[in-house]
């Protein structure tokens, strides 16, 4: 039997008989295609378009300081801590996490996108070890902060302490059987928020990772504006290291499990060591400055 046949109008040879698999539906290739584009970006690129990714990054600050606001505005904190004065401290954290999640999620689903694409990738048990190893990395580049920042500013340690002593006296007072659980909740909020969908969105916007990675750290540092300077500047360095960790690793895991380590650390000691800090901090405050 002959396979082919001459079509004078097409000046081709076409099968005499087309063979049973040809004359199949034909495959429909876009889904395939679709998923090749997507797996070809790797957190903390993102197909986003800058128009989208704008819309985003706006979105996200207006909901931040719309729900800050509110909370000064209104006094919430100060009822809640009359209403419940063991958790009342925690519940506006705890609230603020709510609402950044939820929003989050709404947004990739607009998005058409998954949670791999802000980094919650298949995990991994190696980056349990990366995100204790990114633990010292963060209060080492902590430390250098506060060094900076009272050099820079020609500032004693008495003032320097004096400055933090609001902020290490309130941590002090948080129930140690509310830690675990604020630590956690914490860590994956706020990862998920800055490092990465924030990140993601000013990657878009940029075509390289520094100021991404810069500009969320500072993002996330000035949103910590109850701290004072001095935390602030902290915060952002720790973000940096962090934001440094996820776009090394393409993977929010590490950084979530550094981030509560560190609460976890430092919300333990102030616990344990209230009644000593509130003396050295009264001892050295009550110290002339100079």
């Amino acid at each position: 039997m002959s396979w082919t046949r001459y079509d004078a109008a097409r000046m081709t040879q076409v099968p005499d008989e087309i063979p049973a698999p040809l004359l199949a539906r034909p495959i429909d290739l876009s889904h395939a295609v679709a998923r090749a584009i997507t797996e070809s970006k790797r957190f903390p690129e993102s197909e986003l378009t800058r128009p989208e990714a704008v819309r985003d990054v706006a979105m996200l600050l207006v909901l931040t300081l719309g729900y800050m606001t509110a909370l000064l505005s209104t006094g919430l904190p100060m009822m809640l801590v009359e209403w419940l004065p063991e958790v009342g401290p925690l519940l506006p954290a705890f609230i603020n996490g709510v609402i950044s999640m939820g929003a989050v999620a709404l947004l990739l689903r607009h998005r058409r996108q998954t949670i791999g694409t802000i980094g919650l990738s298949r995990w991994r048990w190696q980056w349990l070890g990366v995100g204790i190893l990114a633990v010292p990395a963060c209060y080492a580049g902590g430390a250098v902060s506060n060094v900076l920042y009272t050099l820079a500013t020609s500032r004693s340690f008495v003032e320097f302490v004096r400055e933090r002593e609001g902020f290490l006296t309130g941590i002090s007072d948080i129930p140690l059987w509310l830690i675990g659980v604020l630590s956690i909740f914490v860590g994956m909020y706020e990862e998920i928020l800055f490092r990465g969908f924030l990140l993601t969105r000013l990657r878009a916007l940029s075509r390289g990772v520094v100021m991404p990675v810069v500009l969320s750290s500072a993002i996330f540092g000035s949103l910590h504006f109850s701290q004072g300077v001095i935390g602030m500047c902290q915060t952002a360095v720790v973000g940096l290291v962090l934001a440094m960790v996820a776009v090394r690793t393409r993977s929010l895991w590490p950084c979530m499990i550094a981030h509560a380590l560190i609460d976890s650390i430092s919300l333990v000691m102030a616990g344990l060591l209230s009644e000593d800090i509130q003396k050295f901090l009264h001892e050295v405050a009550s110290q002339p400055a100079g």
